[in-house]
């Protein structure tokens, strides 16, 4: 069975309420999310595993970015499936560019 490939899609926006002074530069959190990844690679179905009430508009964010993306359909044997797949998506909160 091969691997999803993703094609295309949006990248999840931290939200203002995470941001400096709230957390610090270089803050991370890891999302864990199951899809279902369908035959013509479209992304339906996602769920949280252990969502976090603090992180709630970014886990908003993420399924909704989830749901933008489109994969090269995961196949066996040369043949498309439609498979449920667990995302861990890491989100990094930047460093501020060095001074002058």
């Amino acid at each position: 069975m091969t691997r999803p490939e993703k094609l295309s899609g949006d990248i999840p926006r931290i939200p203002d309420s995470l941001l400096p002074p709230r957390y610090p530069p270089g803050t991370s959190w890891l999302l864990i999310t199951t899809c279902t990844l369908t035959v013509e690679g479209l992304v339906t179905d996602c769920a949280l595993i252990g969502p976090k009430p603090e992180l709630r508009e970014l886990e908003v964010e993420v399924l909704r970015a989830m749901s933008t993306a489109r994969f090269k359909p995961v196949t066996s044997q040369g043949s498309p499936l439609a498979v449920r797949y667990t995302f861990n998506i890491r989100i990094t909160l930047p460093n501020p560019p060095p001074g002058p």
